[in-house]
C-alpha cells in the first residue's frame, strides 16, 4: 500500500496524463510511452484503489480515440483484462470509460477477433441491463459498430450473447417513455 503523499503524486501525475489526452496530437506519442503503459497496467489491474484504476481507464479510452494506436494498446491492455474490469466494478464512470474503448476498438474492423476473445459482446450485454442512460448510449453505438463489420463469427456471437434481444427491449422502453 502507497502512502497518502505518494498516491496524492500518483493521482496528480495520471490527471496530467489525462489532460494531455485532450489534445489528439499527443495520442500517438503517449500510447508509445512503454513507461507509460507499464505504470497504468500496474494501476488498471491494482483492484486496491478504485480511483486510480478508473483515471487509468479513463487514459485508455482518451489513447484509444486514435486509430492509430489502437494495435499499441491493445498488446498491452487485451480486451480481456477491460472486460474483467468492467465486471468487477461497481462505478459508472469507469464502465463508461471502458465501454468508450471497446466501442472505439469495436470501430477498427481488425480487432474483431480482439473483441470475439475478449466477450465484449456478451460483456456488453450484461452491462446493458443498467438503467445508465450514458452507458446505454454507448451500448447502442458500440453494437452498431459491430454489426457493421462483416464477420459471421461476430454476427453468431452477438446474437448468441443476446444483443438483438436487448437492442428490441431498449427500443421498447424508449417508445414507452
Amino acid at each position: 500500500m502507497v502512502s497518502s503523499s505518494e498516491r496524492t503524486v500518483i493521482w496528480n501525475s495520471l490527471c496530467t496524463i489525462s489532460n494531455l489526452c485532450d489534445d489528439v496530437n499527443n495520442l500517438p506519442v503517449l500510447a508509445k510511452k512503454d513507461i507509460l503503459k507499464q505504470c497504468m497496467l500496474h494501476y488498471l489491474v491494482q483492484k486496491e484503489d478504485v480511483k486510480l484504476q478508473s483515471r487509468v481507464m479513463r487514459i485508455l479510452y482518451k489513447l484509444s480515440r486514435d486509430d492509430k494506436s489502437h494495435a499499441i494498446l491493445e498488446e498491452s491492455f487485451r480486451v480481456t483484462k477491460i472486460v474483467e474490469v468492467i465486471n468487477q466494478t461497481t462505478l459508472d464512470d469507469m464502465k463508461l470509460d471502458a465501454i468508450r474503448y471497446v466501442v472505439n476498438l469495436a470501430h477498427n474492423k481488425d480487432f474483431c477477433e480482439k473483441l470475439l476473445e475478449g466477450k465484449a459482446v456478451e460483456m456488453m450485454v450484461k452491462v446493458s441491463l443498467c438503467q445508465s442512460d450514458p452507458l446505454l448510449l454507448e451500448i447502442t453505438r458500440g453494437f452498431l459498430a459491430l454489426s457493421q463489420i462483416s464477420s459471421p463469427q461476430l454476427r453468431s456471437s452477438m446474437i448468441k450473447a443476446g444483443a438483438v434481444q436487448r437492442l428490441i427491449a431498449l427500443k421498447k422502453t424508449s417508445q414507452n417513455e
